[in-house]
């Protein structure tokens, strides 16, 4: 399964204590290259919306300003990889990891959280990590992706 590049295994139960591969434990949705979307496929967060339609983000890629999205009606026919450049507007960013995807019942729309580090800022502790990454959590909000 590597570090990702295989993409999204998914596993059914009926009583959450046994686990059966989806696939057979192949992969479900593989991850595309080019537009940001670097190959990868770690860290998935996926949500059911209010409509029935599945949505998926994920990290992309160990550098850049995007998380990718994906969506479903049944977990097993996707529509269009796309990059979302959720960090576009920062120059120095480094990094877009470990999204999450809650929809916000009340105002109709998503939040989407990630982990970015935007080189430059917050020096105090920019040097606590081996890479020296220095993640902060970031959120948006969007009602279509």
């Amino acid at each position: 399964m590597g570090n990702g590049e295989d993409g999204l295994h998914l596993l059914w139960s009926v009583d959450g204590y046994d686990w059966h591969p989806v696939q057979g434990g192949a992969s479900v949705l593989t991850p595309t290259q080019g537009d940001g979307l670097g190959g990868l496929m770690r860290d998935p967060s996926l949500t059911l919306g209010p409509d029935g339609t599945f949505h998926l983000v994920w990290t992309t890629a160990h550098r850049g300003n995007a998380v990718g999205y994906a969506s479903s009606r049944d977990l097993i026919s996707w529509g269009e990889q796309r990059a979302l450049r959720v960090m576009a507007h920062e120059e120095n960013v480094l990094d877009c990891w470990a999204p999450e995807l809650v929809y916000h019942e009340r105002s109709g729309v998503w939040l989407l959280f990630w982990s970015s580090t935007v080189d430059g800022t917050f020096e105090a502790t920019a040097r606590t990590s081996e890479e020296g990454l220095n993640h902060r959590i970031y959120v948006s909000t969007t009602a279509d992706f």
